[in-house]
């Protein structure tokens, strides 16, 4: 009887916590309702307190991660989806980017600058360093960029890719970048030289 009694109190947990998912995951789905656009791209800012979201209509928002009410909404930033979206530490600006430009906004939402004709084809992927001096981009090509954020220029095309670079970032320490592409190799370079100083290759 006991035996009963204690399979009995374990299905009972089971199914109250499959219960309790089911409503974690409820509640989940109706916020993510609130999005009537695709969304194209997300990040957290480094305090944690916002939500970074890009939408595929060119727009990007603000958001509070807990209500998801916007602290800043920017229509048409870009003209096509928002595909990056980056903050650094300091939080004094923005960087976004779409189409073939990455974009600097103010807190305010105040356009700042654009960095165009580094990219002929859509940008996927941006990123800034912690120190907010440099930033990194890739395209739908074999090259990524590195740029001079405060000076707003293209320091330099990083080539090394036999296919389409698809990510690339900045360590936490401002030293290294990794970029990795869908020739299947993943390569470390050093920010200062701009070298590659060691990369893994995927199953052949």
């Amino acid at each position: 009887m006991r035996i009963k009694h204690c399979i009995l109190i374990t299905l009972w947990l089971i199914l109250l916590n499959i219960s309790s998912s089911w409503a974690q995951e409820g509640s989940y789905i109706l916020k993510r309702q609130i999005f009537k656009m695709p969304l194209t791209s997300i990040n957290i800012s480094p305090d944690g307190l916002f939500l970074l979201a890009g939408f595929d209509d060119g727009s990007f928002r603000l958001l509070d991660p807990d209500s998801f009410v916007a602290k800043l909404e920017v229509e048409g930033a870009h003209t096509k989806a928002v595909n990056a979206m980056d903050m650094p530490p300091k939080m004094d600006f923005i960087l976004t980017a779409g189409a073939n430009q990455i974009k600097l906004w103010d807190r305010s939402g105040k356009h700042m600058f654009n960095w165009t004709g580094g990219h002929a084809t859509t940008i996927w992927n941006a990123e800034i360093s912690s120190d907010g001096l440099w930033a990194v981009s890739s395209a739908m090509n074999k090259t990524f960029l590195l740029w001079d954020v405060y000076n707003s220029l293209l320091k330099e095309k990083m080539r090394g890719h036999e296919d389409v670079c698809m990510a690339v970032c900045i360590s936490a320490d401002n030293k290294l970048i990794a970029s990795g592409g869908n020739d299947q190799i993943l390569k470390i370079w050093d920010l200062e030289t701009r070298q590659v100083i060691s990369q893994l290759h995927g199953p052949a």
